[in-house]
């Protein structure tokens, strides 16, 4: 059994120990006992009278299960009645140990209906316990300030948020009224209000709520929501009203600056001049600026917005529709007023959850930037591309149409003032097609091509053009110097003419018609730029124009020149030739006469053959003195530029005089100078030396000394010649480098051309140098001239074993329609062992026969009767099997160009007539020593 302390006993005092008591004494039973379930579901003892009994509990347990009054009359006998307190659900029993009648059991029940009640009024007065102590808990502890306030007024109570809300201690407000607690206007109509509304009257807060100023103790204002319900009794009459106050002062001070961000933002937005709006979704204006505002409405109402340009409007909304979806800023071009073009900005617009509902998008008017871009445009392009333009005849055009595109104009004409019969007149170099029928286009196309002038000075144009003025008008119709409009001329509604002037000098004018907008001072202003860069052109124009004129008249000269130097140069090459082909002959035989080694000649047959070669030499010299005299002249002697060693440029020259001074009896000395090492052309420069040398050797005297001397002079080595010679008067010594002037000396017994140191000057000045002389009657001359010393070399790489001589072994068809130079050839081959030539005297059968055998290599004359060699040798290069078969020319064309005809027509090497056997024979080394594979080999064509 459980103590009588246990929790779940009954208070003293409460009721069950009497019910136990007395159904002790009413029933005169030893024990009478009160138990009921716990929440394990556990019989516990709530009253017990006399002694509990364990029994008694396990008795009680089985009255709860079974819901009913049960009595055991074994070993003494138990009784017991379920408690029901809720009505239907046993809970608890009242047992008694005895055996009882039918009148104990009726007297058992009644005593349980008792004990019943009892457990009711216990559990209800629990309940109000409970919530007696969470109200009293909600009143201590809310954050919400609760006030009690009586009838008439009185604070009867406050929970300490509305003390600590209000600045209160709880003595200084209790049993006060509560309109201390308002502003002073209120407080005094306060308890009035009161009276009335318990007499019936239509209440504003009570039952209803709403924002209000509280009066804090300090006096200052605290904004709360205030809800006020009214306590009836028992009788239904108000007796008593409970006041919520919540504190509103985070709400406000959020709220006000809210209100502050927005006229904040208002401000920004109305103080940008970029039109600036935010749209919903669904296409509603959220927000609009009064740039915006000011943008988009009617002039004939002022409320509405107006529609957009249907292209515009779409793009619009379709770049609204990507940013939403896309959730990425979007930016377009377009006009949102005629005549204005804007850059349109769109931003997602976000919600709090960060989905997006919207657009925000900012406008801006980039017009005038637009304007001054075009505008440096134009200028930049009509002085940087003035050339190319005015080459292609577009310069007027363009600066017209430019005019058009930057002041948004209909037409535009420019011209330029030229003096005719002593007046100003228009020379129009462009205007826009005005042209409605077929003799306004005629006149049009007359204006352009500048057949036709202006001359009328009164008319709107004449003001200008002959005047000087600027002529403005936005109403074309009532101008005084307008004339009458043909019938059929388009309308005009506004004009602005511009005067160009060079300083105080009217030289042009531009004018423009129909405008979409107004022409005024701001424009006029805005195009001076244009204005003065019409005027730079104009002045260009003219300037180019005298240019024309000089240049088309040095271009005759030129051509005429170009004709006579192309008629020299044809007849030098021709001469070239057709001294060449003989000489061929005569040098080729006598080289084969004086080398036979099968026909020696005796003494007197080898000094004939030498006289013989030395008069062709001689011819042959001066030919090519000829032929670089005019290369020269031509501009197209070629000079290669490379590290040149003057000791060894001028061995090679004293080597080669050698034989001629000691013919001639004149001692040849030198002095040179160690690491003397210029930049020029090795071969040119020794032809320098060698004129110079002959020079000092030719005319001197027996016993005579021509010296050569090479020495150091700052940056430059100077090479010089001095002879012991006659002498140069000096009223001569001017005539020394003018072509074929010998001075007299042709007369004499030295040989000579007459053209050598005009060559020579002229390849020491194209080298960088200049050639001088100093001479003395009867004492001698010197020749002299300077060239920059070379940087110093790089080292030399290590020189490479030379390659063993090789024998040719080789089958050549020589292809030559001259018989003499065909025999020359032939017996040039037969002092060849391994090589086999074979001859052909024209293309026709040379093809034929390298088609059935082809050669090793083929020796090609150029000039053929019928397919000359260029055209063989293009037919040899198409067919693939002959395609790598080597081809020299060998032509008496020498002059510069013919030479580098023929390597740019791929001949594998070009030899000049008449050509040095022994330059013939490394030309063929060079062409045939190129490895070829074992089907080469096998067949002699290269593929």
């Amino acid at each position: 059994m459980q103590p009588p302390d246990s929790p779940d006993m009954a208070p003293a005092g409460d009721g069950l120990e009497g019910v136990a008591r007395l159904a002790r004494e009413l029933l005169a039973v030893p024990m009478a006992l009160l138990a009921r379930v716990d929440r394990e579901g556990t019989p516990r003892t709530l009253a017990v009278a006399g002694a509990p009994s364990p029994a008694a509990l396990a008795f009680c347990a089985r009255v709860l299960d079974a819901a009913t009054p049960l009595a055991d009359e074994t070993a003494g006998g138990l009784a017991a009645h379920p408690l029901c307190p809720d009505g239907a659900t046993p809970t608890g029993a009242l047992c008694v140990a005895g055996v009882l009648d039918a009148r104990g059991r009726r007297r058992l029940a009644l005593l349980a209906s008792q004990a019943e009640a009892l457990l009711r009024a216990r559990e209800q007065a629990q309940r109000l316990e409970r919530s007696t102590r969470r109200l009293e808990a909600i009143l201590r502890e809310s954050a919400t300030g609760i006030l009690r306030i009586d009838g008439d007024g009185i604070v009867l109570d406050a929970n300490p948020y509305a003390l600590l809300l209000l600045g209160y201690a709880r003595e200084e407000l209790l049993g006060h009224n509560v309109n201390r607690l308002m502003p002073e206007a209120v407080a005094r109509e306060h308890d009035g209000y009161l009276r009335r509304f318990l007499a019936g009257g239509t209440p504003r807060i009570i039952g209803q709520g709403r924002e209000v100023e509280a009066r804090h103790r300090d006096g200052h204002p605290v904004p709360v929501h205030l809800a006020v319900s009214a306590l009836r009794d028992e009788a239904g009459r108000i007796d008593e009203f409970i006041g919520i106050l919540t504190d509103l002062s985070e709400i406000r001070a959020a709220r006000e600056a809210a209100l502050r961000e927005r006229q904040l933002l208002r401000a920004v937005l109305d103080g940008s001049h970029d039109p600036i709006y935010a749209r919903s979704g669904d296409g509603r204006y959220l927000a609009i600026n009064q740039a915006f505002d000011s943008l988009m409405k009617r002039p004939d109402d002022s409320d509405a917005l107006t529609r957009l340009d249907p292209r515009a409007r779409d793009a619009i909304d379709a770049a609204e529709r990507r940013v939403v979806a896309e959730g990425r800023p979007q930016c377009l071009g377009l006009s949102l007023r005629p005549g204005r073009h804007h850059d349109l900005t769109l931003a997602p617009l976000r919600e709090a959850d960060g989905r997006i509902d919207g657009v925000v998008g900012v406008a801006h008017d980039n017009t005038q930037t637009r304007r001054q871009a075009a505008l440096l445009r134009v200028l930049h392009q009509g002085i940087t591309d003035y050339q190319a333009l005015m080459s292609g005849h577009r310069l007027w055009t363009f600066l017209m149409e430019a005019l058009r595109e930057l002041t948004e104009s209909d037409y535009a004409l420019i011209g330029e003032v030229i003096e005719q019969a002593g007046a100003p007149a228009l020379k129009i170099h462009a205007i826009t097609d005005l042209s409605w029928s077929e003799e306004s286009r005629c006149l049009m196309e007359r204006l352009r091509s500048g057949d036709m002038m202006l001359t009328s000075p009164d008319t709107l144009l004449g003001r200008v053009f002959a005047h000087g003025e600027v002529v403005m008008t936005e109403d074309l119709a009532g101008h005084p110097h307008r004339g009458g409009l043909p019938s059929g001329h388009p309308a005009l509604h506004n004009y602005l003419g511009v005067p160009i002037h060079d300083g105080e000098t009217l030289i042009g004018m531009y004018a423009i018609a129909n405008g979409r907008r107004a022409y005024d001072d701001e424009l006029l202003e805005w195009l001076r730029p244009f204005t003065a860069t019409c005027a730079l052109l104009i002045n260009l124009y003219r300037r180019m124009a005298e240019r024309e004129s000089v240049l088309e008249a040095l271009a005759r000269a030129r051509d005429e020149a170009q004709r006579a130097s192309q008629a020299k140069s044809d007849f030098l090459s021709a001469m070239s030739h057709e001294l060449r082909t003989p000489l061929n002959a005569v040098l080729g035989f006598s080289q084969l006469l004086a080398g036979s080694r099968r026909h020696p000649l005796d003494a007197r047959q080898r000094r004939q053959v030498e006289q013989i070669d030395k008069s062709g030499r001689h011819l042959l010299r001066l030919i090519d003195d000829i032929l670089d005299l005019a290369r020269i002249e031509a501009g197209r002697l070629p000079l290669s530029r490379e590290r040149v060693d003057l000791g060894e440029v001028a061995e090679d020259a004293l080597e080669a005089m050698q034989p001629q001074a000691r013919d001639l009896e004149v001692r040849l000395t030198a002095e040179l100078a160690a690491g003397a090492t210029v930049e020029g052309d090795y071969t040119r420069l020794k032809q320098v030396l060698l004129n110079l040398l002959s020079n000092a050797i030719k005319y001197n005297r027996p016993g005579g000394e021509a010296r050569l001397a090479i020495e150091r002079r700052g940056d430059a080595w100077r090479i010089g010649v001095r002879d012991t010679g006659p002498g140069i008067p000096e009223a001569r010594r001017s005539e020394l480098f003018q072509p074929f002037q010998r001075l007299d000396a042709e007369h004499g017994p030295v040989e000579g051309t007459g053209i050598g140191l005009a060559i020579t000057r002229q390849l020491v000045e194209h080298m960088g140098g200049r050639l001088e002389v100093a001479s003395r009657p009867g004492e001698g001359s010197h020749f002299w001239f300077g060239l920059p010393a070379a940087a110093p070399a790089a080292p030399p790489p290590a020189a490479s074993a030379a390659a063993p001589a090789v024998e040719l072994r080789a089958r050549v068809l020589y292809v030559e329609d001259n018989p003499a130079n065909r025999r020359l050839m032939s017996e040039a081959f037969e002092e060849r062992d391994g090589l086999i030539l074979e001859l052909a005297p024209g293309a026709e059968q040379a093809l034929e026969r390298i088609r059935r055998h082809p050669p090793d290599l083929v020796l090609m004359d150029l000039n053929l009767p019928g397919m000359d060699g260029f055209e063989a040798l293009a037919r040899l290069r198409a067919e693939p099997p002959l395609r790598r078969l080597p081809v020299i020319a060998l032509s008496a064309n020498a002059m510069h160009d013919d030479v580098r005809r023929g390597r740019e027509a791929g001949f594998d090497d070009y030899l000049v007539k008449p050509v040095a056997f022994d330059d013939l024979f490394a030309a063929l080394a060079r062409c045939l020593a190129a490895p070829r594979t074992p089907e080469e080999r096998a067949c002699p064509t290269r593929t």
